[in-house]
């Protein structure tokens, strides 16, 4: 599909008759063309930034060039190994970019300064479900993921620059079973 800010793509493939596998993708479109829904939206996020000038207390006019872009991917296997077991994994990536120069007029010269943030995502699960009975089942799931930012903001007022980098990854594993008591 196309819309006015991203393109997108969803498929459901029968790989046998009990497996499947799914795929999902976004992109979006806003490096390429910047279209007045696109527009909207990055002056409604950006309506109430003001820089200021703690010297002075003054407001500073500037002007900002802002580039976006952003893309996710999911993908999904599920095998029905029989009537009492199934496995699945999933995986999902996110990245998302912004880059911001901002100018500005400052005794007859033109100063410009860039920012810019960088995200991106990794996850991951595998599940393993078993139905023992109709009374008994059993799910054994485990994930892994990654987070990371990396930022650096150059004022436009000075000449401070703030740089931000986070890292988190986190794992897990998980048991479950769950048995229905006769009432």
């Amino acid at each position: 599909g196309l819309n006015l800010i991203n393109v997108d793509f969803n498929s459901k493939i029968k790989t046998s008759k009990k497996s499947n596998f799914e795929l999902s993708f976004r992109k979006s479109i806003t490096e390429f063309l910047e279209t007045p829904t696109y527009q909207n939206y990055s002056d409604k996020v950006f309506q109430n930034t003001t820089v200021s000038n703690f010297d002075t207390s003054e407001i500073v006019n500037f002007s900002s060039k802002k580039e976006f872009s952003f893309y996710d991917i999911t993908a999904q296997y599920h095998q029905k190994i029989n009537d009492n077991n199934e496995f699945y994994i999933d995986f999902i990536t996110i990245s998302n970019n912004l880059d911001v120069t901002q100018s500005k007029f400052e005794n007859n010269l033109s100063i410009s300064k860039e920012s810019s943030l960088e995200q991106q995502t990794f996850g991951g699960s595998i599940l393993y479900k078993r139905n023992w009975n109709s009374k008994n089942k059993t799910d054994l799931s485990g994930f892994a993921s990654f987070y990371k930012i990396n930022s650096e903001n150059q004022s436009i007022v000075s000449s401070q620059i703030f740089n931000q980098e986070n890292d988190v990854f986190d794992l897990g594993l998980r048991l479950q079973n769950t048995h229905f008591l006769n009432e």
